[in-house]
């Protein structure tokens, strides 16, 4: 599936759940914030706290590094608990700004296999695909 036919399968899936495509947006967004955090590999769970969504590319800069310390998981991705931060975004970027995540998701950490991250987004996008089908299959389209 290409990224054009993926977006016109949100756009549908909004239309069959008479929602706005925003929704359908965030409620994937939370859903991939949700298999990175329970995937990321956890010592102290600095770099699973540190998964943050934003409505704008941070880059290479750091953007919402826990300190270090000791964290539980997080329930809610901070950023979206106001509805306003999402109003109308095309585009949500999921980030984790710590230097070593990179490493993590390389295979570093004997708790998680190397494409973590990666594997979580695929898993997903797979529910999601077949949500779209189901939805295909009984004539929304």
């Amino acid at each position: 599936m290409t990224g054009k036919e993926f977006a016109a399968g949100l756009n549908k899936l909004a239309e069959a759940l008479d929602s706005e495509v925003s929704t359908v947006i965030r409620k994937v967004t939370i859903d991939v914030w949700g298999r990175l955090t329970e995937e990321t590999p956890v010592l102290s769970g600095r770099a699973r706290a540190s998964w943050r969504i934003r409505r704008t590319n941070p880059g290479e800069r750091a953007v919402g590094v826990k300190p270090p310390g000791t964290y539980a998981r997080p329930t809610e991705p901070e950023g979206l608990t106001s509805q306003r931060n999402v109003e109308g975004a095309a585009v949500l970027y999921i980030v984790n700004g710590l230097p070593y995540i990179q490493r993590l998701n390389d295979g570093w950490s004997q708790k998680a296999p190397a494409g973590f991250v990666e594997m979580a987004v695929a898993e997903v996008l797979a529910s999601v695909d077949v949500e779209l089908e189901a939805l295909l299959l009984k004539g929304v389209g």
